[in-house]
């Protein structure tokens, strides 16, 4: 963005928080930094990367359609709902600096929530096949188990047979 001294900013985008730093440095004082979210998820990160640069408000959008000839809402309400976030710039200080940084740990946050993850994900792969393992140990150990029972069973009829003959 090559304009300067603007008067707002409006986001649309999965993480607005990594545009806060920027925005700082391009709105004028008393301008206006609009993000929309979804999701509160998203709406709350992008609540608390502003720092106190910024007075901010939330609010929920929930979409319901009016019928104009009888002027009241439809009986009928598919909600779907987004939040929108305005942010006034009120100046510019060292807690830029300090967003910047917080930005930077949050993502390292998700990327450590995303690596243990994984962790837990291989470590299910790794008790999967002890399991499967076991399973095989135990099927070779009653086969075998099997085995010794036949070969006593033999062994008992052959010593009945000689006990018989003499």
């Amino acid at each position: 963005m090559d304009e300067e001294n603007l008067d707002a900013v409006i986001l649309d985008l999965p993480e607005p928080w990594l545009v806060i730093p920027h925005a700082v440095k391009k709105l004028k004082i008393g301008g206006i930094l609009i993000s929309f979210s979804p999701s509160i998820e998203q709406s709350k990160k992008f609540h608390d990367a502003l720092n106190i640069n910024f007075l901010q408000e939330t609010y929920e959008c929930v979409l319901r359609d009016w019928d104009m000839k009888v002027v009241r809402p439809c009986s009928r309400m598919i909600a779907h709902t987004g939040f929108i976030t305005v942010a006034r710039l009120i100046s510019r200080n060292k807690e830029v600096k300090k967003s910047e940084e917080e930005q930077k740990d949050v993502k390292e946050s998700e990327e450590e929530k995303e690596d243990v993850k994984e962790s837990e994900e291989e470590k299910k792969d790794v008790k999967s096949e002890n399991r499967d393992e076991q399973t095989d140990i135990k099927s070779e150990n009653n086969e075998a188990q099997t085995d010794v029972e036949k070969e006593n069973d033999e062994a008992q009829t052959d010593i009945e047979s000689e006990n018989k003959e003499v």
